[in-house]
């Protein structure tokens, strides 16, 4: 909260006329209160600076992350330990495109939007993607959050491991599902419907195999 308020003192002193408020899907099953700092940050703007236009835009899991795991998919794992419940899991293309939209076009004041994937998907089914697409076999890692840990902080900074730790915990616990409604709001919102990850990982493959990072049977 304190980050919170000096952010808005800052948007007093400034010509700031539309503002993203950036944090986890509150609108998915499940969630539990990984929104609340995102609806605490939103009260203060709107007590504090009424002028500020806000909109808000919750994500889930991006598919993003999964860029920086080639290393670990060379050894024919997948480790990210997001459980069996479902992740309706975020193109990192639709979260740029509807900050875009939001922050340039009227009429999306005060509104929140949940970015999220056309479908969840559990760990080993994403495992199970990514070995289609490679032309191999990958093995989901399991969901043992402490061997994970372990693991993790050999070459990730504690406080975010912690942070990746509990988040897991949550979705291996609850899930973080979109419903139907917050995908057509998402489909209206962009123009289109929202990309799969299928899709991201057969150019990410394809983009590695280009740069000479295959994964090698």
């Amino acid at each position: 909260m304190n980050t919170c308020f000096k952010a808005v003192r800052g948007i007093q002193t400034t010509a700031v006329a539309g503002l993203l408020l950036a944090g986890a899907a509150a609108g998915a099953q499940g969630l539990g209160n990984y929104a609340l700092g995102n609806g605490a940050s939103k009260q203060t703007i709107e007590t504090r600076d009424r002028a500020v236009n806000w909109t808000r835009l919750g994500t889930t899991l991006p598919t993003g992350l999964d860029v920086n795991l080639s290393v670990l998919l060379q050894h024919g794992v997948y480790p990210q330990p997001f459980g069996s419940v479902g992740v309706s899991r975020v193109d990192i293309r639709d979260i740029a495109e509807a900050a875009a939209i939001a922050l340039t076009q009227p009429g999306h004041e005060g509104k929140t939007y949940d970015l999220i994937g056309p479908r969840p998907l559990t760990a080993p089914e994403t495992a199970e993607i990514w070995g289609k697409s490679l032309g191999r076999t990958i093995a989901f890692g399991g969901d043992d959050l402490e061997a994970w840990e372990k693991v993790t902080l050999t070459y990730f900074p504690a406080p975010l491991t912690y942070d990746f730790k509990h988040m897991y915990a949550h979705f291996q616990q609850h899930g973080l599902i979109g419903t139907p409604a917050e995908v057509a709001t998402l489909t209206q919102l962009l123009g289109h419907p929202p990309r799969n990850f299928e899709a991201f990982v057969t150019e990410t493959a394809k983009a590695w195999n280009e740069q000479g990072a295959t994964v090698k049977s």
